[in-house]
């Protein structure tokens, strides 16, 4: 619930809605002592002539930052690969092998399951 509540509201520097509303959803690749490894989806949807429409999306490997707060984990912060041609080596920089493995490892499976989620949720709250 931490993790996306965080992906939710603090990473519109990832993907931002230009239209409609963001939502996240996400699969733990790893953990660290101070971090978590996420692999993200971020998607827009919109209502447009009465149909649920996507819009602006993005998935990714994502590094949160963590700490130990009074209510469990506090997240302080994110990094995620650059764009383009940085790509691989800030991703060598961001994550341990184990999690560049897991990143690469059933992507498609990973990439369905997280769009069935975020379209669920999207559903639901253009319903109501």
């Amino acid at each position: 619930k931490t993790i996306l509540q965080y992906l939710d509201t603090k990473t519109n520097d990832i993907n931002e809605a230009r239209e409609g509303k963001m939502y996240s959803a996400f699969t733990i690749l790893g953990t660290d002592k101070d971090k978590i490894y996420v692999y993200l989806s971020k998607e827009g949807y919109f209502k447009e002539k009465g149909k649920l429409s996507i819009g602006s999306g993005v998935s990714l490997p994502v590094v949160l930052y963590i700490q130990n707060g009074k209510n469990g984990i506090e997240i302080t912060n994110h990094k995620y690969p650059e764009d383009g041609i940085g790509y691989e080596k800030s991703e060598k920089k961001l994550f341990p092998y184990y999690v560049r493995s897991a990143i690469h490892n059933n992507y498609n499976e990973r990439a369905d399951k997280l769009q069935k989620i975020l379209k669920n949720k999207a559903e639901k709250d253009f319903k109501n």
